[in-house]
């Protein structure tokens, strides 16, 4: 070989080595971002809980009494997404109809930026952290001032190594056991541990070599409760890269009565691009024209029908399987003369063939006339669309 055959040679190892370096520094860089955005999201989460024991007197319960809601979705508000919060149904189950499609979206503070399959297979977005099971349980009421160690001992959330669920999930809790990243049930996802928040609001990072007893007393600090309080079911969601089943739709309404913002619809679309939910979000419920832009809609939540028109809108949508009316409680600047009769509404009610959830605020004698001339549709009275750990 040639002294300038060799240089090259030379040259091109070197160069080899030094671009192999720059690109190890800048996995390392990404890597230390990526664990820098998670460790804040763990601390909005820890603010979130403590937030709500501040304003609650004691930490979210895991998942309401009904098991219908977990605890992220109590301290959401509390963190950003209020404006979500208030389209949700607390009086019936996550996956139900009516709230299903608020739950097709991935929330930042839940959801570790490195994981690229943000959505279950449904649609529903993910998180990435459960919490402490020995805090947030089954209708937990637990009040960290009553807790005999001292906050800075006691680990609310951590990162979760697989086995993702959806954030809507009632169920959001994890055992915390040896080893750290020890298969899709542990905590973990970093290739050297996993991050938690602690009950000061403080950031631990756990590697995976940790000594079993010093894991063991962190873990126990709290004792567990009966295993029926924090057990769960073994379900498992597949998810996938983005969500394929949802598109969402909005309009503004013109209304001269409105006060409090723009009147708008949202409407949810399924894969096959087909209106599955239309929800009138506030003010006037002009719905002809949101309506007849999808015929074959199948959830509708609106304003109480005032007059016979709007009502034949409503009894218009033949493949309507989920109604919500909402009372004026909830359309606080929709103008206010005399509703429709209840029996009325229940006559054109009987002309949607495929009716199986019907909601709204009634009497325990109003209730018993809509199920006797619905008999073939369940019906949720409109109680207190706050959950159960928000009601007084």
């Amino acid at each position: 070989m040639t002294r300038a055959k060799l240089e090259v040679a030379v040259l091109a190892i070197v160069l080899a080595i030094f671009a192999s370096l720059i690109s190890v520094a800048i996995l390392e860089a990404r890597t230390a971002a990526r664990k820098m955005s998670s460790r804040n999201n763990l601390k909005q989460i820890g603010l979130g809980i403590e937030n709500h024991e501040s304003v609650h007197k004691r930490l979210p319960s895991g998942c309401d009494e009904g098991a219908m809601h977990g605890w992220m979705s109590t301290i959401l508000p509390l963190i950003e997404a209020s404006t979500w919060y208030n389209t949700v149904d607390f009086d019936v189950s996550w996956e139900h109809p009516f709230n299903c499609h608020h739950f097709m979206v991935s929330i930042p503070s839940y959801c570790r930026p490195d994981l690229e399959r943000k959505y279950t297979k449904e649609g529903y977005g993910i998180t990435c952290y459960h919490a402490n099971p020995a805090l947030l349980y089954r209708d937990s009421k637990v009040n960290l001032s009553d807790l005999p160690t001292g906050r800075s001992n006691i680990w609310l959330a951590g990162e979760i190594k697989g086995n993702h669920t959806p954030f809507g999930y009632q169920y959001n809790w994890r055992v915390l056991s040896h080893p750290i990243n020890f298969g899709p049930d542990s905590f973990g996802g970093w290739q050297d541990g996993a991050t938690f928040v602690l009950a000061d609001g403080s950031i631990k990072f756990i590697k995976n070599n940790i000594d079993e007893s010093v894991l063991k007393n962190i873990a126990n600090t709290v004792p567990l409760p009966a295993m029926e309080l924090y057990d769960i079911p073994s379900r498992r969601f597949e998810c996938g890269a983005a969500s394929s089943q949802l598109k969402i739709e909005c309009s503004e309404i013109k209304d001269e009565h409105s006060k409090g913002g723009p009147p708008h619809s949202v409407v949810y679309f399924s894969a096959d691009e087909r209106a599955d939910f239309i929800d009138f979000v506030h003010g006037i419920v002009n719905v002809e024209e949101v309506i007849k832009n999808s015929p074959q809609a199948k959830t509708l939540r609106a304003a109480y029908p005032q007059n016979q028109n709007e009502l034949e809108l409503i009894c218009g949508l033949k493949e309507l399987e989920t109604l919500g009316l909402m009372s004026q409680f909830e359309f606080p600047d929709r103008p206010k003369p005399a509703q429709i009769g209840l029996s009325n509404v229940i006559i054109g009610l009987q002309q949607l063939p495929k009716l199986k959830f019907l909601k709204l605020r009634v009497s325990q004698i109003e209730l018993g006339s809509i199920q006797e001339g619905l008999p073939n549709c369940e019906v949720f009275p409109d109680s207190n669309r706050a959950p159960r750990s928000f009601r007084k």
